[in-house]
């Protein structure tokens, strides 16, 4: 028996044989061409043809991981809208007479390197190689699904991940990959076991080997003995009776509300089956980034009023757009920033233009005439921007008031705690708001100034450093202290390491992903 180390990144137990993955490898050769207009032609019509498989991938990807995680795709389109590249690749063909197929090859090398500051690279890798495959009409190959296996890869393509099927993945072993790429986030999602970062590099000599990949402790046995196949056998029983337990506190309440965070109607669905308290944190902008452009203030409306329908009386807490960074909308964001992550995102786009804020602030407050609707604010830095954007809130309700369209007078008005400096201000912000929410992505990002997709870091991004949980309590006593209340939307809170201990500082409520409603509730209720 053998037993390797890796890094856990989806709880689970799975038992079968090891099946290695083989990337079908498009071979991409250099050739002149004679008919240049010819060719741009085959071009664009392979784009078409891509924008058309990713459009699918994105409708058939919403069930398997939800709306948000399946913004992936939506990137995917706008690389290939994008003017930079797609001039760049005809340019090629005309200038150098060369085929289509070089041509995005030798572009996207090009892009990849100028994207992997973003994190973006392995997106253009899996669009150009789509692009090439169509173009060299190749059909694509998947891995085998006919014996359920633990599948071994160097890493995974959003496309390839999004495509597993958890009756015949029974698990995902990772040589590379960090825990927030999109494989990682996706088998999360979908319930399959994985593991990555392996600290040796499997040979494919143990394909068809048995194997056990003990998705806790983040290790594989390979050709486990009889007491380790019975001991992860029990574990597997056990995790099975775990989720069949889960669905019985979907239906129980405990004094902490639990709530969820979604961005389409399937997650609201979702939430709703698990016995959500409310929606702690609908992100708006996903419906800007479903269709890559502006809504306008009527399509918003009719998108909010159904959420508070859907919900039926229950608190909705929706987030004003979280635009800018690395979420562009065309006409509102810039093409490109040298630190996206630090650039004109969130409240401060919004800020900077009003016309367009508004229109989204008006849409929230009809909505709110439907049922019980909450505002919040993402990014936010200091009092100053709170009051810049009360005295915005207060033009759009006399606006609202001179047309006699009806609102909903009090509304509440929150703020996302992301920053260091939100938290530190957060006495001074408390007086001016009515509620908040540690969302805690960003603030670890931030307090640790360390990229949470960068996975050389992986070993330093620590959520359990002392330095952000004392983030934590200073901005529970701050906010507690003006009687206002605090939840928490980051994965954090749904990390079952940390519940307890969020629920001893004080936590006021928790807004996690719909599939961790009951594993939450579970915890509270033990405490309780």
């Amino acid at each position: 028996m053998f037993v390797l180390d890796g890094e856990k990144v989806s709880d689970g137990t799975a038992i079968g044989r090891i099946y290695f993955y083989k990337r079908e490898s498009y071979s991409v050769q250099k050739r002149q061409i004679q008919d240049v207009d010819t060719e741009v032609k085959r071009l664009e019509e392979a784009k078409e043809v891509a924008v058309g498989e990713i459009q699918v991938l994105y409708e058939q990807s919403i069930p398997k991981i939800g709306q948000n995680n399946a913004l992936v795709f939506g990137a995917h389109q706008m690389i290939l809208e994008d003017s930079e590249f797609w001039q760049s690749v005809i340019d090629m063909v005309v200038d150098e007479c060369v085929n289509a197929e070089y041509a995005v090859w030798m572009i996207s090398q090009k892009m990849e390197d100028k994207l992997r500051r973003q994190k973006r690279a392995e997106d253009m890798k899996d669009v150009s190689e789509r692009l090439i495959r169509i173009l060299s009409k190749q059909e694509f190959v998947a891995w085998k699904e006919d014996v359920p296996s633990i599948l071994v890869v160097n890493d995974l393509l959003p496309s390839e991940a999004v495509r597993l099927n958890p009756k015949n993945i029974l698990g995902i072993v990772m040589v590379g990959g960090t825990p927030t790429s999109h494989a990682s986030i996706f088998a999360k999602a979908m319930g399959i076991p994985a593991i990555i970062a392996m600290d040796k590099l499997l040979q494919e000599e143990w394909e068809d080997t048995l194997a056990i990949l003990d998705g806790r402790a983040g290790k594989l046995y390979l050709q486990p003995e009889g007491e380790i196949i019975e001991r992860m056998r029990r574990q597997q029983e056990e995790e099975q009776c775990a989720h069949q337990q889960k669905k019985i506190f979907a239906g129980k309440r405990t004094k902490i509300c639990v709530c969820a965070n979604v961005g389409s109607d399937k997650e609201i669905e979702l939430a709703l089956e698990n016995g959500a308290d409310g929606l702690g944190l609908v992100r708006s902008e996903i419906f800007c980034l479903n269709q890559g452009k502006l809504l306008t203030e009527e399509e918003q409306f009719c998108i909010y009023k159904k959420i508070v329908e859907q919900t039926r009386g229950k608190r909705v807490v929706i987030r004003t757009w979280d635009i800018g960074g690395d979420k562009k909308v065309e006409g509102l964001t810039r093409e490109a920033e040298e630190n996206p992550a630090l650039g004109l995102r969130g409240i401060r786009l919004c800020l900077a233009k009003p016309e367009i804020f508004k229109s989204q602030l008006r849409a929230i407050f009809r909505a709110s005439a439907y049922g019980k609707l909450a505002i919040m604010f993402p990014m936010i830095t200091s009092s100053e921007e709170v009051r810049k954007i009360k005295a915005i809130l207060e033009e759009v309700k006399g606006e609202l008031r001179r047309s006699k369209l009806p609102f909903d007078e009090s509304v509440t008005i929150g703020a996302m705690l992301e920053t260091p400096a939100a938290v530190m201000v957060s006495c001074e912000l408390a007086k001016e708001l009515d509620f908040f929410s540690l969302g805690t992505n960003d603030l670890i990002q931030y307090t640790l100034a360390m990229d949470r997709q960068n996975a050389d870091l992986n070993v330093c991004y620590d959520p359990g450093h002392p330095a952000i949980w004392e983030m934590i309590r200073m901005a529970i006593k701050q906010v507690h202290t003006e009687g206002k209340q605090i939840s928490i939307c980051g994965e954090l809170g749904a990390d079952t390491r940390f519940i307890k201990e969020l629920v001893k500082m004080g936590i006021d409520e928790f807004s996690v992903v719909p599939s961790a409603i009951p594993t939450v509730r579970e915890m509270i209720l033990e405490m309780e």
